[in-house]
């Protein structure tokens, strides 16, 4: 499970959530506008042009939780990557909007990841995408 989650509160201001690192709480603090809630035991900050980034740069090579409405903000989809078909074959098939949400989700996770085009994907990439995910001790997602 991640330790770093970064949550959209509102549509103007991010909940961010940590364990207790004063390098990471100096950081936080240089946002401005970041305001402490200390019976809830997390950051808000507000949210911007670039903030995203900023923030997972702060927290380099830690496991962040970034909330999907926010993932788009993290990396565009490159815009040869079309999941149109993967969509309609979902519906066709009765998966709920849920379901078919977090597919969309992986699979963009997994080509961001392997930075190749869905063409040059081979089983070993999905391979190395899915033992990332154990090492991480998170359950796979189920096909």
């Amino acid at each position: 499970m991640a330790q770093v989650k970064i949550l959209k509160e509102e549509p103007s201001k991010l909940r961010v959530t940590f364990p207790y690192n004063p390098i990471y709480v100096k950081k936080i603090r240089e946002f401005k506008g970041s305001w402490w809630h200390p019976k809830r035991n997390y950051w808000t900050i507000p949210y911007s042009a670039g903030v995203i980034k900023k923030l997972l740069s702060i927290f380099g090579e830690e496991e962040v939780d970034l909330d999907p409405d926010l993932q788009s903000a993290k990396k565009k989809p490159r815009p040869e990557t079309n999941f149109e078909d993967l969509k309609r074959e979902l519906t066709f098939r009765k998966y709920s909007p849920k379901t078919i949400k977090a597919y969309l989700h992986y699979n963009q996770d997994f080509l961001q990841r392997s930075k190749k085009l869905p063409q040059k994907v081979t089983n070993d990439d999905i391979k190395d995408y899915l033992f990332i995910w154990l090492r991480r001790g998170k359950r796979l997602p189920r096909p």
